[in-house]
């Protein structure tokens, strides 16, 4: 079964304007998430802490008021951000 768009935006709220700015880190661990590496695997390949990866996923999660990374990689598709 497929959830439509609009069920799925549902449970969030989104302010586009103006638009959010994320450093560059933050970019690179978007990009893994995206492509489905784990919060351990990310910590490898960037060489920084499994708590920092952790802490700019929360971070993200935050600034973009949704409330899980599936939802943020979602919405920075559909947004073209990512």
């Amino acid at each position: 079964m497929r959830i439509s768009d609009s069920y799925f935006f549902a449970s969030f709220q989104l302010q586009m304007t103006p638009r959010k700015k994320i450093t560059q880190r933050q970019n690179e661990i978007l990009r893994l998430v995206a492509n489905g590496k784990t919060t351990s695997e990310i910590s490898s390949l960037l060489n920084i802490s499994v708590k920092t990866v952790e802490t700019h996923r929360k971070n993200l999660i935050r600034k973009f008021g949704v409330s899980n990374a599936v939802q943020l990689i979602y919405l920075l598709a559909k947004e073209k951000l990512l």
